[in-house]
């Protein structure tokens, strides 16, 4: 904090504000409220901008005035005095710009380059609703998806802009099982399937991850719990990608039996649910959209 006040006596353009400690959601809410700018770029406070990643962000916004900006980043872990990172990169979505759909679908099919992540992006300042309150996980993916909805897309560069520190005991790369995020996680994606300008194409995608990554099959439930209407569109929609992964000539039979097995026995809910998460797993890199990203690494200096 002393720094962050050192630098702010030196340069106007600078505001440090400080509250009790909210969460993450309530903090990235008061510097929406206090920007006086017309452009918003958020950072967490273990990660660092590229020297030019600012301008090159605010080069791609001033050429896609309508669209959520979102560039690829380094993400890596510190080694001593170094910091090994590689490059998170979507080859076949640099330099594209995407509808509301695309984006939803690529959001929602683990890209290298996080799309649902508020950092390496550019947003309007005027079009930015709140974080989601409450929600202790995936509250930043609900904040992304609304905006890139009320907007109508993203652009996509292809020159990273920020370096993500990986860091192990953190809520994100924690223990493997922690219900605290998964409620979060679940709590988020009913936000974003109840949004009211979702389609029937993109609340598949979002249902899609729900299932794989949000910990549907353990709890999903803000104002209400899973119900059987839920469970149907979740079961029909694993059943299509699943089918998709049947009839592949890469798949051996020994694989293939074992998803059969996973999805159609009659089962209680829960068990469903599990079955379900379980046999999408084994189908996740047939979902449409989803490719093989380029990563190089490199080491750099950290002081």
């Amino acid at each position: 904090m002393e720094l962050a006040r050192s630098y702010e006596s030196h340069d106007s353009r600078l505001h440090v504000y400080t509250q009790k400690n909210k969460g993450v959601s309530e903090a990235r809410n008061l510097g929406i409220h206090e920007a006086k700018g017309e452009y918003l770029v958020f950072l967490d406070s273990d990660d660092w901008l590229e020297d030019d990643g600012v301008a090159s962000l605010l080069d791609a916004q001033l050429k896609h005035p309508d669209k959520l900006i979102a560039a690829p980043h380094y993400r890596g872990y510190a080694e001593g005095s170094s910091y090994i990172r590689r490059l998170r990169l979507d080859d076949f979505l640099a330099g594209r710009s995407l509808t509301s759909e695309e984006y939803a679908k690529y959001m929602c099919t683990a890209t290298k380059m996080d799309l649902g992540a508020p950092w390496a992006k550019m947003f309007r300042a005027e079009c930015c609703t709140e974080f989601p309150k409450g929600i202790s996980h995936h509250e930043d993916v609900a904040f992304v998806f609304d905006y890139m909805l009320r907007t109508g897309g993203a652009y996509c560069t292809s020159k990273p802009v920020l370096n993500f520190l990986y860091r192990v005991g953190s809520l994100t790369h924690g223990k493997r099982y922690n219900p605290v995020m998964h409620r979060g996680r679940a709590q988020a994606h009913m936000l974003m399937l109840n949004h009211p300008d979702i389609t029937p194409a993109i609340r598949e995608y979002v249902m899609i991850h729900a299932v794989i990554y949000a910990g549907i099959s353990d709890t999903m439930t803000t104002e209400r719990e899973i119900t059987r209407s839920d469970v149907k569109e979740i079961r029909d929609i694993a059943k299509r990608y699943i089918h998709t992964y049947l009839k592949s000539s890469k798949v051996g039979l020994k694989e293939k039996l074992s998803v059969i097995y996973q999805i159609y026995p009659p089962l209680t809910v829960s068990r469903l649910m599990k079955r379900i998460y379980n046999a999408m797993k084994y189908c996740r890199a047939l979902i449409p959209g989803r490719r093989e990203a380029a990563e190089t690494e490199e080491i750099i200096p950290l002081w």
